[in-house]
């Protein structure tokens, strides 16, 4: 049996939108994530298991700073991160 499950693991909100913010963010999400559980998240497209998605605006700075916390999650790996913008130009 397959079992499709969606979590709110957090939800933030904040006023301060820079790439600096956005990965502190992160990072202390992922750490609050490793006290509870004593394991750090892992993320399907690295580890294979684990989450399949993070869902958020993403804009520009939050996917860098998403980038930045996940590079430092998983270090050990060289990994390339591909942001698409959908651009309205008139």
């Amino acid at each position: 049996m397959i079992i499709n499950l969606a979590l709110t693991y957090a939800r933030v909100f904040t006023n301060i939108m820079n790439a600096n913010a956005y990965e502190q963010m992160f990072q202390a999400l992922f750490n609050w994530i490793h006290n509870l559980t004593n394991e750090y998240p892992k993320i399907y497209h690295i580890h294979n298991e684990g989450w399949k998605c993070i869902l958020g605006d993403l804009d520009q700075a939050q996917a860098k700073g998403l980038g930045i916390a996940l590079n430092k999650l998983e270090n050990s790996l060289s990994i390339l991160y591909f942001i698409n913008f959908k651009l309205n130009l008139n």
